[in-house]
């Protein structure tokens, strides 16, 4: 928890930022599908990959209220910036924060705060629907759902050029082709959805 004076200025730094770096930003966003790394390094730079985790971890360790007014101020500006931190700042690292080893929390957690590392969360049963609950057993394939750049860019497949241009149709059967394999788990619909993405870039939107 940081003390109520320094919360202020976090506060108006984050809430200038929003207003004149991002929103400037916000139709560059949307033609290149992208988050250019300059503003993603800036963001680094301002703790905003880490404000809910501990300090002892290299996070800010903000509270739930203090966190919740952050990320107000910052979606002054399309979401899109806030979905680029917002598994580190939930998901991501919570578990580990919350259930994690002490070497699991030391290895990740700096990493995860300094935005080094950008977690994502992807996890569907075909035909089933979503449950990470404990005691879940899992022995069949997986349907992934996430964000299309976080993903993809895991795998180290195309994240950019596959909706639109003339090289979407090659980009998009590459990523299909490379999706099973690069991801190391079994894709239980990926033969249902290929024409469909082939057709439209929705389906890999939700890849």
């Amino acid at each position: 928890m940081v003390d109520d004076d320094t919360f202020r200025q976090l506060l108006d730094t984050v809430d200038r930022f929003a207003r004149e770096r991002l929103i400037p930003a916000e139709q560059r966003v949307e033609d290149e599908d992208d988050i250019p790394e300059e503003i993603v390094q800036e963001m680094r730079d301002l703790g905003l990959f880490g404000l809910s985790i501990p300090e002892e971890f290299d996070g800010l360790g903000l509270t739930t209220l203090q966190e919740s007014r952050l990320v107000e101020a910052l979606c002054y500006a399309s979401v899109a910036f806030r979905s680029l931190i917002g598994t580190n700042v939930g998901i991501g690292s919570q578990g580990i924060v919350m259930d994690g080893t002490e070497e699991q929390k030391a290895h990740y957690l700096p990493k995860l705060a300094s935005g080094e590392m950008i977690a994502s969360f992807a996890l569907t049963e075909p035909d089933i629907g979503s449950d990470s609950g404990p005691g879940t057993v899992r022995n069949g394939p997986l349907l992934l759902e996430s964000m299309p750049g976080a993903a993809l860019r895991a795998f180290g497949l195309p994240f950019k050029g596959y909706k639109d241009g003339a090289n979407a149709a090659a980009l998009r059967n590459q990523v299909l082709d490379g999706l099973e394999s690069g991801s190391g788990v079994a894709v239980a619909n990926l033969h249902v959805f290929r024409q469909a993405c082939m057709e439209s870039h929705d389906c890999l939107d939700s890849v």
